[in-house]
């Protein structure tokens, strides 16, 4: 956003914040599935966890190294979610 347009920031901010909230539902409504019975619970639990932390650490970063390297940064990071994914949707859940 180069003409510090406020709409354009606010549809971007908006959008983000729809993609985060349900791709963790999305997450924990997937999760039992990929579990046995007996660690169901706790697996859950873990899913749960990570994506709390994710949202709690992830605004951190921008601060932390500088608005102008975040990109670089997470492009790894989105590149190694991005196969995890691939190879969770390709395994089949445990029955």
């Amino acid at each position: 956003i180069t003409n510090h347009d406020i709409a354009t920031a606010n549809a971007a901010a908006f959008g983000a914040g729809c993609f985060v909230v349900g791709t963790q539902a999305l997450l924990f409504g997937m999760a039992p599935d990929y579990y046995a019975p007996v660690i169901r619970g706790a697996g859950v639990g873990w899913a749960v966890a990570m994506g709390r932390a994710g949202s709690f650490f992830g605004p951190l970063l921008p601060g932390m190294v500088g608005q102008g390297k975040v990109l670089f940064l997470l492009l790894p990071v989105i590149a190694v979610a991005g196969v995890a994914a691939l190879l969770l949707a390709a395994r089949s859940p445990q029955e």
